[in-house]
């Protein structure tokens, strides 16, 4: 990971990779990711890597593992099986994660009121398998 990637994590099991964004406000015992659905579902847990300042202010990888009970998907998400695997007709998912011994300094986004009915778009940078990192 690099430096200016401190706010996104990677995301993995035995099967999927993928990424996804960091949000945590001051004091609070959890910090949350937004990413996709896809990959997360069909999993018992994910490793959640991520950059973070450690007491030397020196940029170091901290790891922790996120069960299926502390993701969250969209209430009006539904599945439907295609080829053995699940389709999400809402792609979005939320990882509730416990910060521990993880030194995170608030996340600086800008957040809008919003509205219910408002439309929210969210994109991800697919990592392949592959080991030519899929070109």
């Amino acid at each position: 990971m690099q430096t200016h990637e401190a706010y996104s994590v990677l995301i993995q099991n035995a099967e999927k990779r993928g990424t996804g964004t960091l949000y945590y406000e001051r004091g609070n015992a959890y910090f949350y990711i937004l990413t996709c659905a896809h990959v997360v579902d069909e999993t018992d847990a994910v490793q959640v890597t991520l950059l973070a300042e450690n007491e030397d202010g020196e940029l170091k990888e901290y790891e922790t593992v996120v069960s299926k009970k502390q993701i969250y998907y969209s209430p009006i998400d539904q599945t439907s099986g295609i080829s053995g695997h699940l389709q999400h007709s809402c792609d979005i998912a939320v990882l509730k994660c416990n910060v521990g011994n993880i030194p995170l300094k608030p996340t600086n986004f800008s957040i809008w009121q919003m509205t219910q009915q408002e439309k929210v778009l969210w994109t991800g940078y697919p990592i392949s398998h592959r080991s030519d990192g899929g070109r």
